[in-house]
């Protein structure tokens, strides 16, 4: 299918925007996940899920978040005796 196979050949330089982003060993990054309470925390987990599953996720130095968002990664920077894989589904 075309939705996978976009994922699977997931390239930053294809973007138009690459040349434009500084490109350096120590640069630090970071994910958002916005707030709106219950919603916001099924979409935050269903995002977390998918950049876990991408191996894209333990790639992030910081993780900011507000409202429902909060309550997704709150459990996911706290409940490290469980694991990602167990909370997130995998």
């Amino acid at each position: 299918d075309s939705q996978s196979s976009t994922l699977n050949d997931h390239n930053p330089t294809k973007f138009p925007e690459y040349p434009y982003i500084p490109h350096t060993p120590d640069m630090l990054s970071g994910v958002c996940f916005s707030g709106g309470g219950s919603r916001a925390f099924s979409s935050a987990i269903g995002q977390m899920r998918a950049l876990h599953e991408l191996g894209l996720l333990q790639e992030y130095d910081y993780i900011s978040s507000v409202s429902g968002g909060s309550w997704a990664t709150g459990l996911a920077v706290y409940a490290t005796d469980i694991g990602l894989d167990s909370l997130l589904g995998k």
